[in-house]
């Protein structure tokens, strides 16, 4: 039935295949940890964060040394704005599996919010250590707007260029801040031309909502986000 979950065309019929395992095998903790971080990614991608997060405690509760349940309880957690308490969730993965990747990314975006910049800096290079930036090259772009706001501009600018060469027209994210830089650095042609090459591929980067709630660039660039908006033609709402 797992597979049936997985595999489902909807998250709302995987949210009720996982339902399903939960009403057989409930009682039966090892089981019952699995299907319930299941079902609670199931919840957190339809933006039921209340229920996710539910799930996600009563597998803790279960087995409170469980990795994946604190993980994934630690990215509802960030969605919500509570931080501090992802932080915690990504410190008892790490302390289960300090290899874990994806737990040292989403530790550094907890410590970026929390504008705690040189940890933060400190958990994405340990991400990227592990990991490669061929495989996880989403931490390489957090690195470099971390190494940005700590005003280590040339290191953030080499960064981001190294993930652009080496993903081109895939990585909208490093392109977009790539683009902002390029324009404070007063390479105005240039970073319209990248701005253009961003947000086509990925429109979202235009909203300032958007760019501050969800993708939550920290201050410096958001400082500069905004001053290109006063003061371009470039389209940003």
């Amino acid at each position: 039935m797992g597979d049936v979950a997985i595999n489902a065309p909807t998250v709302q019929e995987e949210e009720a295949a996982w339902t399903k395992m939960l009403e057989r095998f409930a009682g039966l903790p090892d089981i019952e940890v699995r299907v319930r971080s299941n079902r609670g990614n199931s919840f957190a991608r339809q933006g039921k964060l209340k229920e996710a997060l539910e799930d996600y405690n009563r597998a803790i509760e279960l087995v409170p040394d469980a990795v994946d349940p604190h993980l994934n309880r630690g990215a509802v957690y960030e969605s919500m704005g509570r931080l501090e308490d992802a932080l915690l969730d990504y410190d008892v993965v790490l302390q289960q599996d300090p290899g874990d990747p994806a737990a040292w990314n989403n530790r550094g975006n907890a410590l970026l919010g929390l504008k705690r910049f040189e940890e933060a800096k400190d958990s994405f290079q340990q991400a990227l250590d592990i990991s490669g930036s061929q495989r996880f090259a989403f931490a390489g772009v957090n690195l470099a707007l971390a190494q940005y706001e700590l005003g280590e501009d040339d290191n953030s600018v080499q960064t981001l260029r190294k993930l652009l060469a080496r993903f081109a027209e895939a990585f909208p994210d490093a392109r977009a801040a790539y683009a902002l830089i390029m324009w404070d650095k007063g390479d105005r042609i240039l970073a319209e031309s990248e701005w253009d090459r961003a947000t086509a591929a990925d429109p979202r980067y235009r909203s300032a909502d958007w760019v501050r709630g969800f993708r939550r660039w920290p201050p410096r660039l958001l400082g500069i986000f905004d001053r290109f908006a006063a003061t371009t033609s470039v389209k940003v709402k």
